[in-house]
């Protein structure tokens, strides 16, 4: 029988921790037109295709611009369609996708990975994601400081929140999502695992990204499934990273590990 991947968790039970799930995620997922792509093109879908084919993460990368967002990988802006400047994708523009497909699938739930990517620490970031984006769509939106059970979060972008915030009396642990701004960048070729305590979870991050396709399957991602040990690694392209790892995905045993975002 066929997995119907744009309703996949519609019949599994509401009260599931969302992310004990394996939730296929992408990384820098609105990087289909931007410059330089074969090192920071990393999706060749809209938003929109990739939630249709089941993606259930995504890595929102942005940096402030007046009270909006414009969506970027690194230092590169991201666009619509061709790379000109008319075309930049705004965080509206991605939201649009979201909400379009939450009112088509309102049993499923998408994880919503928001992180300042322009360099340094920048809280208007986050004011600008809160008063011109969700003030009002708070329908659409998970915003508490805690794990949901996927039926708290089913027609709901859940915010997990990879930046800091300026504190504000409008900004509680009840609208801000989950907490992730102590998320430290790991980019040693030999690091340690980072334990990242939220005060309500508890989790392991394995952020590696200097590796090689081949060792970084090896030594990052299946032992990271299979036991959550360390591992390192060097530089690379996206396009090759997706190649490999699509492969030993498909090959691994449906079921196998648990409580896992791979982006």
């Amino acid at each position: 029988m066929g997995i119907d991947l744009k309703n996949w968790m519609q019949n599994l039970p509401n009260g599931s921790d969302l992310l004990a799930l394996n939730l296929c995620g992408t990384h820098d997922c609105v990087t289909q037109h931007i410059r330089l792509p074969h090192f920071f093109c990393c999706q060749d879908l809209t938003v929109y295709e990739q939630l249709l084919l089941g993606v259930r993460a995504l890595d929102i990368r942005v940096r402030a611009d007046g009270k909006c967002l414009t969506m970027v990988h690194g230092i590169f802006p991201a666009y619509n369609h061709s790379c000109h400047r008319a075309n930049l994708m705004d965080m509206g523009d991605v939201l649009s996708q979201c909400y379009r497909f939450l009112d088509e699938c309102p049993g499923e739930a998408v994880v919503f990975q928001f992180k300042n990517d322009n360099g340094k620490e920048n809280e208007q970031c986050f004011d600008n994601l809160f008063y011109t984006y969700i003030k009002s769509k708070e329908p659409y939106w998970y915003l508490e400081d805690r794990v949901p059970t996927l039926g708290a979060a089913r027609g709901k972008l859940v915010l997990i929140r990879r930046c800091k915030m300026e504190p504000k009396p409008d900004f509680t642990r009840h609208n801000t999502g989950i907490d992730f701004s102590t998320w430290v960048e790991q980019p040693e070729v030999v690091p340690t695992a980072l334990p990242l305590c939220t005060g309500t979870a508890d989790f392991i991050i394995q952020d590696r990204f200097k590796s090689k396709p081949k060792p970084r399957w090896a030594q990052v991602i299946r032992p990271f499934l299979e036991q959550r040990t360390a591992f390192g690694g060097q530089v690379g392209a996206p396009a090759a990273f997706s190649r490999r790892f699509f492969a030993e995905l498909c090959c691994r045993p449906a079921g196998q590990g648990g409580g896992a975002v791979l982006k």
